[in-house]
Formats: structure tokens, C-alpha cells, sequence
């Protein structure tokens, strides 16, 4: 069997998908008379004897498979194998590399049990079908080495006008069947990409994945009645992450490999605990998120390019909307271990294995918040954006884009609390060794009472009144830390300090240390004479902070040297730079 066909039938995880709908499928269709009679064996060992040969014979012998027991009922419409496994043959491998006949993709199989569940033919209104009630994969383990062959990424005419007999066998099986529920149980998957001079690995464990009404069949094309074009499709895909905190869902998948793209009615990462269950469960103070993106449709898909290198490209991708939440809970522990050495979404993207690379990606109509139960005023702090868009350039890992570009970009524009109109630009460098990023905010005019969610919980500070004219942030900020300011424009600004009422339960005003911090902090910027507060930036970044932990510093350290010409404690960014002021006013 020729590369590129090989890829096609035994490139990722698929390999097992098409081992169970094989043998449901030969079992029916070529024995089916021999088998009604449960006592007929023979029949069976030729299904397992042909299903053996085929793996054998399509894969040049680089493949084998093994099993402890396998059983086909057509009655019930029930098959079963135990011990599954596919394995590679080292041997077989050098012969084939010599030959330059060796995929670029090696992959072993082993699984605890696959079982297919009412198996048979029907007829329906698109044809006759072969229907799969439920299909289950027990602990499969499956473990990929991508080591990309230059003689492979080429497809001469012979190959083309060629395919196996195999590879029409199972295309022709997937056009006509429909599975009801896919389950996988305790997965574990690993990926080793060796196409650079570090290799790569990436490990998901334990992941259980559940996927409802898988068809794949010719439809309409939306745009041309009198067209057909081949699609897939899946009702549910879900996933439950190993901490068996969070589900993953993907909502009515549509997969065109005709029109190159793909669709998702909605994206969510889903808590399974509610938040005081969750943080019982996690036992420190880990952001709890919840994601929904709607609409989420991908252009572009270079089909031709993933089969050949397994270089995922997509040209561009659109999120119709998007609402998000992060949650986090001060008053558990902080987190000890383990220590972020690369803490950058940039530099978390390089270390995948997976080769991937999305030219533009935009998002509209986004509300984001970010909530902390604050521990002094036992209250909830709410930062919020709204009627969010975002324009995000050159997100990849891969190495000849990298050389071509090696920045990505972010731009997003919102509402800061719902009320000013905020810019942010993110510069991402790629290449860097150190996660080297740069940030600019800019925040048109808004009321500063509308800070109050964020600041009264927070701070333990209400804003009576200001009009903030302008906010302009910019750092530069490596992994080890940032430098930078912030420009804070603004008038008649007035604060109430705050502290907690045991006896009412909420916030209650501090009366003489609000009157004595109006006295002397400035309540205009630049003052009345024309003098202007800048608000240096310069915080080192913790073994432990995250990239958001890092940005929140930095705003902190400018604020407040911006507001008092204080500089906020590095170590302690939830102090209360106006009462630290005054202090030292009074001394």
C-alpha cells in the first residue's frame, strides 16, 4: 500500500474506529448466512483471519493486530474484542524507510475491550445504512510518533488514479454508517512530533469522551441545490477532563472536506461542581472558568497539507459570540506547586506537539468577567468587559511560519465595566526564549464610580466621584517580569475607605480616614498648575504567577503610583496604597 493512502486509513486514533466498523461490517455483509448459526466458528476465525490480513497486507506488514478473545453475534447484532492491539514492527520499519516506502505517522494501539452494540443494516431515507447503536472503547491507549518524510509529501498520478482496495472498502463504509453513541473510557493519548531538533511530546490521560449521532452522507450544499457535497456530522461531542472538573462540549459539529471547512454550533468548558464544591475539591485558590462560544466556524482547512505533513492550517476562524466567566476564591490557600517555568499562552502554544497554525481568528459580541471573593471585605470583586471584538493574526507553532513571522497579535476592543471604550493590543514574540510579549490598554473617557464593583470588595475603597478622562498602559514583559507605565487622566476624584461590619455583614464608610485621604490625595491629574503624575511599571514576576497574574501587577503598580506617587509593594498587590500614603503623609 502506498504512503499517502496509509496516512489516510492509519494516520491519529482512527485506526481503531475503522478496526470495529470493519469487522461489524465484514461480519454482516460477507458471513452473515455462516454465522446465524452460533455454533459455526469456522466462520468466525475466517472474519478475524481476513481482518488480520488486511492490516497486514495494507500497511506493507508494518502493522499487526493482536487480541485475546473476539466475538461476532449478527443475531444480536453485538461484537466484542478483548486485548485489542495494533503494533508496529520495528523491522518491518528500517525495510520500509530504506525502500522510502515508511509513513510518516507510527502509531500503537492497545485496548482494554472494543464493543459494538446493535449492529446491522436498515433502510432509510438516504439509503441503505449500516446503523451502530453504540460503540465503546475501554482504556485505549494510543501513542503516535510524527517524523515528517520529504517523499511523502508528494501524490503522483499513479497513487491518485490507484487506491487500495482497502482504502475504497472503508471509504465506502463510512458513507453509509451511522453510529448513535460513541463512548471512550479512560483514554490516554500521546503524540511525539520529531521534526525538530527538540522533540516534542504531548500527553492527555485519562480523558473520557462520550460522541452522539456520528454520520457522515451526501447533502445539499446550502449555496447549490443541484449540488452535492460530502459532509460529517456529529450531534455531541464530550469530554470530561482528567480532574473531573470540567466538561468539555463541542454542539452539532458539520465537517465539509469538499468546502474545507468545519462548524460548531457551541463550544463550552463546562464546572461539573458548583463553586463551593469545586474549591473543596481543588483545595487551593485555582481559577474556576466557564466558556461558551457560539457559532465558532473554520474556513480554509488545508485538507491536502494535514494528510500529507499532519500540519494542522486553517486560513481563518469566526466566533459568532462568546461569553465567559473565571472565578477565583482568595480565601483558600495560595497554589504551592508546581512553579509556571513558561507561563505565556505563546510559549504554553509552543510546547505543543501538535503542529497547528490559524492565519486570522475573530470574535464577536464577547461579555467576559472576572470575579474574586475578596477575603478582607468578604465580599465578590467584578472586573467586566462587554460588547467584545477581537482580531487575533499568526497564532502557530510551526516552524517555517515562525521564520516567515514570528509575532502574533491580538486586538480587542470593549467596554471596560460597560462603560469606557477600551483598546487593547497584544504583540507576542514567538521565537523568543523568554516569552517576551508587549501590551497596550487604552481606556477613553468613563464615570470611576463605575470601578466600584472591582474596587469596593477589592481595595476596600468606593469611588464617590471622578471622571477619569484617559487610561493609557504599555509594558514590555518577559517571563521573568515587566516594565512599563501607566497614564491615568483624571478630575474631582473622591474616595470613601472602607471596612467590614460584622454586625450588618457588608461595607460600612471609615468617616475621619475618607476626610483625611480627600484632604491629601490629589484629586486631579495633571493637577491645576499643570503637573502630571506618570505611573512607572516595574514588578518582578513570581515562580508562580500566571500570564493575568502578571498583567493585574502591573496594572496595580502603575495606578497606584499614578493616583498617590507611591509605589505599590511588589510583594503585597492587594494592600491599600491610599492608607500606606496617608500614613507616610502623617509621619
Amino acid at each position: 500500500m502506498k504512503q499517502t493512502s496509509k496516512g489516510k486509513i492509519w494516520g491519529w486514533a482512527g485506526g481503531i474506529l475503522l478496526v470495529l466498523l470493519l469487522a461489524g461490517y465484514a461480519g454482516w455483509h460477507f458471513l452473515k448466512k455462516n454465522l446465524a448459526n452460533p455454533k459455526n466458528t469456522a466462520a468466525k476465525e475466517a472474519i478475524t483471519d481476513q481482518l488480520k490480513k488486511l492490516v497486514t497486507e495494507a500497511s506493507d506488514s508494518l502493522y499487526h493486530i493482536e487480541y485475546d478473545h473476539f466475538e461476532v453475534n449478527i443475531d444480536a447484532g453485538k461484537g466484542l474484542i478483548t486485548n485489542f492491539k495494533l503494533l508496529p514492527d520495528s523491522a518491518v520499519y528500517q525495510r520500509l524507510l530504506a525502500a522510502r516506502k515508511v509513513p510518516n505517522d507510527v502509531m500503537r494501539i492497545v485496548a482494554d475491550s472494543l464493543i459494538l452494540d446493535q449492529f446491522g443494516f436498515a433502510k432509510t431515507p438516504q439509503g441503505r445504512r449500516f446503523n451502530i447503536a453504540g460503540m465503546t472503547m475501554k482504556h485505549p491507549q494510543i501513542r503516535i510518533v510524527n517524523k515528517r518524510l520529504a517523499y511523502n509529501d508528494t501524490i503522483n498520478a499513479e497513487k491518485a488514479a490507484h487506491p487500495p482496495a482497502l482504502v475504497k472498502m472503508m471509504k465506502g463504509i463510512l458513507k453509509i454508517t451511522s453510529i448513535q453513541k460513541l463512548n471512550i473510557s479512560n483514554l490516554n493519548f500521546t503524540f511525539v512530533n520529531q521534526n525538530e531538533s527538540k522533540e516534542k511530546t504531548t500527553s492527555l490521560k485519562h480523558l473520557n469522551i462520550l460522541m452522539d449521532g456520528f454520520t457522515c452522507d451526501k447533502l445539499a450544499d446550502p449555496k447549490d441545490t443541484s449540488k452535492k457535497t460530502l459532509f460529517a456530522k456529529v450531534q455531541l461531542c464530550r469530554i470530561s477532563t482528567p480532574d473531573s472538573l470540567y466538561r468539555l462540549n463541542f454542539k452539532n459539529i458539520y465537517f465539509s472536506p469538499e468546502q474545507k471547512t468545519m462548524s460548531v454550533n457551541e463550544v463550552s468548558l463546562v464546572p461539573r461542581l458548583d463553586k463551593v464544591a469545586f474549591y473543596k475539591a481543588a483545595k487551593f485558590d485555582k481559577d474556576r472558568i466557564h466558556l461558551v462560544y457560539n457559532n465558532m466556524v473554520m474556513r480554509n482547512i488545508d485538507l491536502k497539507h494535514f494528510l500529507q505533513r499532519q500540519e494542522i492550517h486553517i486560513g481563518s476562524a469566526t466566533i459568532g459570540s462568546s461569553w465567559g466567566e473565571v472565578f477565583n476564591n482568595y480565601n483558600w490557600p495560595k497554589r504551592t506547586p508546581p512553579l509556571r517555568p513558561e507561563p505565556f499562552p505563546h510559549q504554553k502554544l509552543q510546547q505543543l506537539a501538535f503542529d497547528i497554525t490559524i492565519d486570522t481568528m475573530k470574535m464577536h459580541k464577547g461579555y467576559f468577567k472576572y470575579v474574586i471573593a475578596a477575603q478582607k471585605s468578604e465580599e465578590n470583586a467584578t472586573l467586566f468587559l462587554t460588547n467584545s471584538e477581537g482580531l487575533f493574526l499568526n497564532i502557530t507553532n510551526n516552524t517555517a511560519v515562525k521564520k516567515r513571522n514570528p509575532y502574533a497579535f491580538a486586538n480587542m476592543r470593549a467596554k471596560m465595566m460597560g462603560a469606557g471604550d477600551t483598546h487593547m493590543s497584544y504583540k507576542f514574540n514567538l521565537a523568543s526564549k523568554n516569552g517576551a510579549f508587549s501590551n497596550t490598554i487604552e481606556m477613553g473617557p468613563m464615570d470611576g464610580t463605575a470601578l466600584n464593583p472591582l474596587a469596593k470588595p477589592l481595595a476596600m475603597m468606593a469611588i464617590q466621584s471622578a471622571k477619569i478622562n484617559k487610561m493609557l498602559m504599555q509594558i514590555d514583559a518577559t517571563d521573568r517580569g515587566a516594565k512599563g507605565n501607566l497614564d491615568l487622566y483624571y478630575t474631582n476624584m473622591k474616595v470613601a475607605l472602607l471596612k467590614h461590619d460584622d454586625k450588618n455583614d457588608d461595607l460600612k464608610k471609615r468617616g475621619l480616614l475618607s476626610f483625611l485621604t480627600n484632604t491629601f490625595m490629589p484629586n486631579d491629574n495633571p493637577k491645576k498648575n499643570g503637573k502630571f503624575r506618570k505611573g512607572p511599571i516595574n514588578v518582578t514576576r513570581g515562580p508562580r504567577e500566571s500570564f493575568f497574574g502578571l498583567l493585574y501587577k502591573c496594572s496595580m503598580d502603575g495606578m497606584s503610583s499614578a493616583i498617590m506617587g507611591f509605589d505599590q509593594h511588589k510583594q503585597k498587590p492587594n494592600e491599600n496604597i491610599v492608607v500606606k500614603a496617608l500614613q507616610k503623609k502623617n509621619h
